[in-house]
């Protein structure tokens, strides 16, 4: 099926089963009581259920999950007053946010709902499905994470504060982390300083996110929103060109997003660079290079406030057994996705605590950990052997620095984007705790969908004619069929 006018999904909710990656693909979801339909008391199609499945083997505690889902028109439904997720007979806390309505601007509240974009915590077992119910009877939301006062956003989640600075708009511009929720003095994470946020190198020459005299706003191409408040989640949204010092020049443009959630030390961060320089006529070949940028690197610098000695972890390929450590003086550690043309001869070479380099012959997952005698950092990137070639690098100073984007030629109105996931915790965490963070949360995001009956009866999607010459598994050329064997039969 076609989705008719849905929206485009956010970053950080796809699933990495191959079946759910093609029902996506027909979906095309949002990578959110009294009354809630014009006349009637509940719309026809709820209760609603969901299905949420766990395909990376590890068990999910109150995880977050984001999903889109449209209603039909006939349904009338108008407002999500009232309405939750509910576990059984439990309310779940639940965020909505509409995204489209029938016959109306998302925001003219007396169009009908069409597409509905939905947040809860959920809890699932390994290799397990479990069951949501959408419903009335559900609580008034409490109160939003972020604000924006006098050009600076806050986001409070409840154990980790963030702020953000038009001034100088990087990611970011200090981070706190506290189980108390106070966060005084000595709770400072990610400092001020941390430099420049996302830089690109170009001929030489460092561009940054921070490096721009102007508020972002007062850009053309500039944003700094909350794109997204909520009581369980809030997305900030920073988009504008990376800059140089002190000329100010322009270079790659760029897209951040940053997810919080409420009383999650962990966030994610979606980045994308792109070309929008244009400089000569659209091109509309290789040939006519005028309008490129060819890009050296780009990387997210994070310095950190740790006490006592450094100790760190860095992961290999998944399965296998990390570098783990205490930084000698000066020391770094680190592992590259070697920039490979075959999937055959994929590689990484790694760093130990200052050693020698040492090349494998496999995929890096490209995750690590750095913490103190009082807090530890984690990071993970969802894409790092997929979109190589990448570095991670893990350093005493304390700091962390992940290249996410080395010799890359940008042609005019294309870009390039990955996503990466930080975890403030305690020092005391365990290897199994940080693997199943990587695996889990960080590249295998949890994904709520209905039946396929409820997403072919919504009017939402235009069918789909049989395409010839294709054979998939067990529906040939019948792509409806498709879509149902995927969410409704198979697993796999």
């Amino acid at each position: 099926m076609r989705p008719v006018d849905a929206p485009s999904r956010s970053a950080g909710f796809g699933r990495t089963s191959r079946c759910l990656a093609r029902a996506a693909l027909f979906l095309a979801t949002v990578c959110f009581c009294g009354s809630v339909r014009g006349g009637d008391a509940e719309a026809a199609t709820l209760p609603l259920t969901l299905r949420v499945r766990e395909t990376a083997g590890i068990a999910r505690v109150a995880e977050p999950v984001t999903t889109g889902i449209p209603f039909p028109r006939a349904d009338s439904l108008v407002s999500t007053a009232g309405l939750a997720m509910f576990d059984g007979s439990t309310e779940m806390p639940t965020q909505f946010k509409v995204m489209a309505r029938w016959g109306g601007d998302s925001a003219n509240a007396a169009k009908p709902i069409k597409w509905l974009k939905i947040t809860w915590f959920a809890t699932v077992g390994a290799n397990a499905v479990k069951t949501y119910a959408l419903k009335t009877g559900g609580s008034a939301p409490g109160a939003n994470l972020a604000s924006l006062s006098g050009g600076v956003i806050t986001v409070n989640t409840g154990v980790l504060r963030a702020t953000f600075d038009e001034r100088h708009p990087k990611v970011f511009d200090d981070v706190r982390w506290d189980t108390l929720g106070v966060f005084g003095t000595g709770t400072r994470v990610i400092h001020p300083d941390s430099v420049g946020g996302s830089i690109v190198e170009i001929s030489g020459t460092q561009y940054s996110q921070s490096a721009d005299s102007l508020p972002i706003t007062k850009e053309t191409d500039g944003r700094f929103e909350i794109e997204e408040n909520g009581a369980l989640m809030c997305v900030v949204r920073i988009e504008g060109r990376h800059r140089a010092t002190p000329t100010g020049a322009k270079s790659l443009g760029y897209v951040t997003r940053v997810f919080f959630y409420k009383n999650k030390s962990y966030l994610r961060v979606a980045h994308a660079n792109y070309n929008g320089q244009l400089v000569a006529s659209f091109q509309s070949s290789f040939s006519d290079t005028a309008d490129d940028v060819v890009s050296q690197n780009c990387w997210y610098n994070f310095g950190l406030t740790l006490a006592g000695s450094v100790g760190y972890t860095l992961g290999k390929e998944h399965g296998a057994t990390p570098l783990s450590g205490t930084f000698t003086a000066g020391a770094q550690s680190y592992i590259n996705a070697d920039n490979c043309d075959t999937t055959t001869s994929l590689q990484y070479t790694y760093v130990d605590n200052g050693g020698s380099p040492v090349a494998a012959a496999q995929r890096a997952e490209g995750w690590g950990d750095v913490r103190g005698t009082d807090r530890g950092v984690f990071i993970c990137d969802r894409w790092f052997w997929q979109r190589y070639e990448k570095r991670l690098t893990l350093t005493q100073h304390p700091a962390i620095r992940l290249d996410l984007q080395r010799s890359r030629t940008f042609r005019e109105a294309t870009g390039l984007g990955d996503e990466l996931v930080l975890w403030f915790h305690r020092p005391d965490i365990t290897q199994r705790q940080m693997t199943d963070m990587a695996f889990g949360f960080a590249k295998s995001p949890l994904y709520a969908y209905a039946s396929s009956a409820h997403y072919l009866g919504t009017g939402a999607f235009e069918p789909l004619s049989a395409q010839s010459g294709l054979a998939y598994p067990n529906c040939g050329s019948n792509t409806t069929c498709l879509m149902q064997y995927d969410l409704d039969s198979n697993d796999s």
